[in-house]
């Protein structure tokens, strides 16, 4: 059995793979990864150790026949020691659900919104100063019967 750590290194590409493919983590989320905690082009792989099993699990690192997964990993499959470290991994990361990113987004999202109105807000703070002071002019000069 490999290392659940090694394995959670190559799942989110701080160790890269061998043969040169791109981590699982470009493409797949799973429990257990820091923030922004994977991909979303392929399925959240919490908990797919228990639904595979450890055969069914290892056939399909060994192979990577799924047809998104098989132009990019052509002729770049897992090392033996590669796919022990990330079925550890998978084994290890449990079944409950990836953590989401969704609100932390949200927030800084908002952050930054409140932020740039902020700034906006400050860069045109005297911006119609000109135009009010020549309408108040213009308004005192009629009260009083000037042209």
């Amino acid at each position: 059995m490999g290392s659940a750590d090694a394995g959670a290194r190559l799942f989110s590409g701080q160790t890269r793979l061998a043969g040169g493919g791109p981590s699982c983590a470009a493409c797949h989320a799973i429990a257990g990864l820091p923030f922004p905690g994977g991909g979303t082009m392929g399925p959240d792989l919490t908990g797919v150790y228990a639904r595979y099993g450890p055969e069914a699990l290892g056939t399909v690192l060994a192979t990577l026949f799924f047809p998104t997964m098989d132009p990019v990993f052509a002729g770049r499959l897992l090392t033996p020691a590669e796919r022990a470290d990330l079925q550890a991994f998978m084994a290890a990361s449990g079944t409950s659900p990836a953590p989401a990113a969704t609100g932390r987004l949200l927030l800084f999202g908002l952050l930054l919104l409140a932020a740039a109105a902020a700034l906006m807000a400050w860069l045109g703070r005297a911006r119609l100063c000109g135009v009010r002071a020549a309408l108040v002019a213009d308004a005192r000069r009629a009260r009083e019967g000037r042209p």
